[in-house]
């Protein structure tokens, strides 16, 4: 069950491009800027949700996962602060 509305406002020009796009693929309006939105929305969270390394990056990443290096006493006063406040 659909239960949430989100609403655009267009100019002429734009829902006529809309209007013209939809009715090119076969399908309402609706459908084809939800499928558009959608798409994009995928896109950008896919995006912002992993990172690509080169080889060298993924060769460091993985160096330090297996050998990390010590702590820095920044790193360890936040685990101190860390510590307290959960404490």
């Amino acid at each position: 069950m659909k239960t949430a509305r989100l609403e655009a406002r267009l100019n002429p020009e734009q829902k006529k491009l809309i209007e013209l796009a939809a009715n090119y693929q076969g399908v309402s309006q609706t459908d084809f800027v939800l499928s558009t939105v959608l798409d994009e929305a995928r896109r950008v969270v896919k995006d912002h949700g992993s990172i690509e390394l080169t080889i060298e990056q993924s060769a460091k990443v993985a160096a330090a996962l297996i050998d990390p290096p010590e702590p820095n006493q920044a790193l360890v006063e936040a685990f101190e602060e860390y510590k307290k406040q959960i404490s």
